[in-house]
């Protein structure tokens, strides 16, 4: 089972062009992928700063953040992220979804789960 902790990290000054996501964690299955939010990873004080281009638009969203409901991210900051859902589209604040994180745990990014 992983266990371990991801912490102090800035992503910073990234031009995106076509990729599938910008600002994406994805640490939300424990035991190999078979149970969702059972991670032991700990993830917490990440910033992604400075985000412009545009995604892949194959889903509706330009970010994703899903961590662990054992243990929930917190302090994952969003900033001056601005992202089209394709090439010609308009860039917009990061919005997708918010899975299993701390109350206020993640900021800068509107949709569902996150506040």
């Amino acid at each position: 089972m992983t266990r371990g902790v991801v912490q102090n990290i800035r992503f910073e000054n990234f031009w995106i062009q076509g990729a599938a996501s910008g600002p994406y964690i994805t640490q939300d299955n424990g035991d190999n992928g078979s149970y969702a939010g059972t991670s032991n990873m700990e993830i917490s004080n990440i910033a992604f700063v400075n985000f412009t281009g545009y995604t892949l638009p194959t889903k509706n969203a330009t970010a994703t953040i899903s961590c662990s409901a054992r243990h929930p991210c917190f302090n994952i900051a969003l900033q001056n992220v601005s992202l089209a859902a394709s090439v010609n589209g308009t860039e917009t604040e990061a919005y997708g979804t918010c899975e299993y994180n701390a109350l206020h745990g993640v900021t800068g990014m509107i949709g569902k789960g996150c506040l």
